[in-house]
């Protein structure tokens, strides 16, 4: 019998063309051997195949070194790298170029260069670098491809790692461009630039109008605190809504807590370089709230000021 070295039907021997693909057949004793290769693909087991078409599916790339192979008198599945398929091929000048090709070296590479991909659930490799660079010319991985090897604690975004490298310049641009991206985000919502508020024109305001304006201020101070406390990578205190809502459902009790903790936020914030006024503004957050912002809003002013001179993120 005959087999098909494309789709790998089996023949009568009188037949000179498969009847299933149309390719031409080849006499397995012609070429000079008999043996009938099998391999394994998602679990399942495809072959027979002689020497012939199974080097041509080395040479396709259907079949790696890590790829389970069986024939006649092997006790099991095994990898080919460690049967006496890919060392004869690999020995003998006419078929090495193919095993090679397939594998660009990695049996040889160290560990650390070995690369695997994965494409819906299915893990591929191992490969060395410079395969891997094969693959993203041809298109068959980009820039969110998920790679891995050893060393990694996870799998990563192909752009993420060296392979970036790789990448046509427009696929490398575009990661570069996502990355920002993610970086100015974070940079916009966590340093979101504060403003220095006249402290004069809020007494003012809050006196006008019989301390209406004063909660507004109230509200804010919360906000800018919290805000300067998340740049700096401080604990924040209550959200301003939650603020307010605890001072009027205390009936002003919450006061002097309140202003105590905005007073230990304010000195950390400065890294302990002001005056911890947290003491001064408890007192005063007891008999009058507009006094205690006065404080604490100046001491608030004065940071920023100094972060504009500083150049950080409070501008």
């Amino acid at each position: 019998m005959k087999k098909c070295p494309n789709c790998g039907a089996t023949a009568s021997d009188d037949l000179r063309y498969c009847n299933v693909c149309g390719a031409e057949l080849t006499d397995a004793s012609a070429n000079g051997s008999s043996e009938s290769w099998y391999y394994v693909d998602n679990g399942q087991s495809k072959g027979p195949y002689d020497v012939a078409a199974f080097t041509q599916l080395i040479s396709a790339g259907t079949v790696t070194p890590d790829t389970y192979i069986w024939t006649q008198g092997m006790s099991e599945w095994t990898p080919m790298r460690n049967t006496s398929f890919y060392s004869n091929n690999s020995s003998n000048s006419g078929s090495s170029q193919i095993v090679l090709d397939t594998d660009k070296g990695s049996a040889s590479t160290d560990a650390s260069q070995v690369w695997f991909y994965a494409i819906n659930g299915h893990s591929f490799g191992p490969y060395s670098e410079s395969v891997m660079g094969d693959l993203i010319a041809k298109g068959e991985l980009n820039a969110d491809s998920l790679v891995w090897k050893e060393g990694f604690a996870d799998w990563l975004r192909l752009a993420d790692t060296q392979l970036a490298g790789y990448l046509p310049r427009s696929q490398a641009g575009a990661a570069m461009g996502n990355t920002a991206s993610a970086i100015s985000q974070n940079v916009a919502m966590n340093f979101s630039p504060l403003s220095q508020r006249s402290v004069a024109l809020y007494v003012i305001l809050s006196i006008v109008t019989c301390g209406i304006f004063s909660l507004f201020w109230y509200y804010q101070l919360t906000e800018d605190v919290n805000t300067l406390c998340r740049q700096k990578g401080l604990k924040e205190g209550p959200t301003p809504i939650v603020a307010l809502l605890l001072l009027m459902f205390t009936c002003g009790i919450y006061s002097p807590l309140y202003f105590w903790t905005i007073g230990g936020r304010l000195y950390q914030a400065s890294d302990r370089k002001q005056s911890d006024s947290s003491t001064v503004l408890a007192i005063l957050g007891a008999f009058t709230s507009v006094a205690a912002m006065m404080i604490a809003q100046s001491q608030l002013n004065e940071l920023i000021g100094d972060g504009r001179q500083n150049n950080t993120a409070f501008h």
